[in-house]
């Protein structure tokens, strides 16, 4: 004899509240596939990135403000140039002394008469003065415009400098001195320039500046 099986409806919604259950739990609890899959951002410790940045930061810092004060001095030195007298340029200064007596003797076996060497003094100093000018100014600015503004600051120096020589005895303010002081800066700067950008070009890509 069959026998029908008579529908519990308490005992569906107690099966269908226990497969709710069970998916609960199961999308509340994480899988080992999950957590590996996911990153972990927090237990990333970020103080080594932060203190290379920073130390990278410092080290740029110094070297700029190392190229300035080479500036600096640079600029102390001609005016402790132009500050000396004639003659204590060409007898009381040692060194600088005898090589401007060893150009001299060699101007003079050249041209049979005595020339005036200390024009080379000038373009020796502010072409040194253009080439640390430039290398303070890459730092803050193109290249082309560092160029630029190198000449211009070095040749108002200039200015100033023969300016200084009106009052140092046996000194004279000389127009074509500041002539060859801008040439020589201008030359000096330009030349920095391309040893820079020659030196950046052979750089890997992610290393240049």
């Amino acid at each position: 004899m069959n026998r029908t099986k008579k529908h519990n409806p308490n005992h569906t919604s107690k099966a269908a509240s226990s497969g709710k259950s069970n998916t609960l739990r199961k999308s509340n609890t994480p899988t080992q596939s999950g957590q590996a899959s996911t990153p972990n951002h927090a237990n990333k410790p970020a103080y080594p990135n932060k203190a290379h940045r920073m130390k990278h930061s410092a080290a740029s810092t110094k070297i700029v403000a190392l190229s300035w004060m080479a500036v600096v001095a640079m600029a102390g030195i001609i005016f402790w140039m132009s500050a000396n007298t004639g003659s204590s340029i060409n007898q009381g200064l040692g060194i600088i002394s005898a090589l401007k007596a060893f150009l001299s003797s060699i101007a003079f076996s050249l041209t049979g008469h005595e020339v005036d060497v200390s024009p080379i003094g000038h373009f020796v100093e502010y072409f040194i003065f253009g080439v640390l000018l430039l290398n303070a100014l890459r730092f803050h600015m193109p290249l082309s415009r560092a160029v630029l503004l190198a000449i211009i600051i070095g040749s108002a120096y200039g200015i100033t400098d023969e300016f200084h020589q009106l009052f140092v005895p046996e000194r004279s303010c000389d127009p074509m001195d500041w002539v060859v002081d801008t040439i020589a800066i201008a030359l000096g700067a330009a030349l920095c320039r391309l040893a820079i950008k020659n030196r950046t070009s052979r750089k890997p890509k992610d290393q240049r500046r």
